[in-house]
């Protein structure tokens, strides 16, 4: 039996395999995406708390065990090209190191211990614990992670800020939240391939985006505060052999950054640090020959004070005041050093 095509029935299937698309370089090119997208969405990730996550021989099994992907300091929730595979634990919407209990070695029969936390990833937790303090309550939601506006990560703006979404997050403690919390202060920013980021800083930008609400732009604190994030990233490029990475953003003919005044401790103006503590924000900032900066600086000793009203004062030396503020990493308290430059200055 002969099987008879219709004339109407051949000339698209023609056409179809005139137009498909041919397969080659050109279409792998095409695929490659500006900044991290295929990084996935990056999250911040604790130390265990003992207060937040519970004694860890009662509470793990409330825990579940995540596998997340560490590159240069920041961890993804999908794999990175370069990246090490780490396990971490997710509960109440926050992810955290496992305990480093001699104890809890083979403890968990769900936890792939061969993908435990290293070293390093203790020790840079720890580092962002010291910059933007202790872990925030639950109640607040789940905290974001927001990096600076960066042209080869994100495109110019001039060309590529309408595929930007304007974003509106929340201040409080060092940190951004999806939604308003207590005493927190509304930031506008962009978020775009699941990242969120400070909008740029030419003199351009200035209401150039009608979309953006410029009377909720950022401060000068949030871009430092962004900004001291410690450790070379997977945006900026490798150092070329024999060169030191800079140890921060640094700006054209600018070393340090500015010098930041910084205030003794007074309850006169700040009022009774028992009841109005809550109220100020924690604040890591460096000394390096009695002078102070808000980002690391070579041989710089960190501290952590507190902010108020955009001024930076060291903490009250009232004996009481030893751990009472849990937010506070009084490992990085001034020393006397410190409170003696403070009041010479005049």
């Amino acid at each position: 039996m002969k099987i008879q095509f219709k004339p109407f029935t051949i000339l698209p299937m023609a056409i179809a395999l005139v137009m498909a698309p041919r397969l080659g370089h050109a279409q792998v090119n095409a695929t490659i995406q500006i900044g991290s997208q295929h990084y996935g969405h990056e999250i911040r990730v604790y130390p265990y708390s003992m207060d937040a996550d519970g004694d860890w021989h009662v509470t793990y099994r409330n825990w579940r065990p995540v596998t997340v992907y560490s590159l240069n300091g920041r961890f993804y929730t999908r794999s990175v090209p370069g990246a090490r595979v780490v396990q971490v634990y997710s509960y109440n919407n926050q992810y955290f190191l496992p305990p480093q209990d001699a104890g809890w070695n083979n403890f968990d029969r769900r936890y792939r211990y061969d993908e435990r936390p290293q070293e390093t990833d203790y020790n840079i937790i720890d580092g962002l614990v010291g910059i933007f303090g202790q872990r925030p309550p639950r109640t607040w939601g789940s905290e974001v992670v927001v990096n600076p506006y960066s042209r080869e990560a994100y495109g110019d703006w001039r060309s590529g800020y309408r595929r930007w979404r304007p974003v509106t997050l929340y201040f409080r403690n060092n940190r951004y939240f999806l939604r308003a919390v207590p005493g927190s202060r509304p930031v506008s920013v962009y978020s775009w391939n699941n990242e969120y980021f400070l909008p740029p800083q030419d003199q351009q930008w200035d209401h150039y985006d009608r979309r953006f609400n410029y009377g909720r732009r950022p401060t000068d604190d949030d871009y430092r505060n962004v900004e001291r994030i410690p450790g070379q990233y997977d945006r900026q490029p490798p150092a070329q052999p024999g060169q030191q990475p800079a140890p921060y953003p640094q700006a054209p003919g600018q070393r340090y950054g500015s010098e930041l005044q910084v205030t003794m401790y007074s309850p006169q103006a700040l009022g009774d640090w028992r009841t109005a503590y809550n109220g100020w924000e924690t604040a890591t900032i460096y000394n390096l020959n009695g002078r102070y900066y808000p980002t690391q600086v070579p041989g710089a000793r960190p501290l952590m004070v507190y902010r108020s009203q955009n001024q930076y004062f060291l903490p009250p030396q009232d004996r009481g005041w030893d751990n009472v503020d849990r937010r506070y990493d009084y490992r990085l308290r001034p020393t006397d050093e410190d409170y003696n430059n403070v009041r010479r200055r005049p």
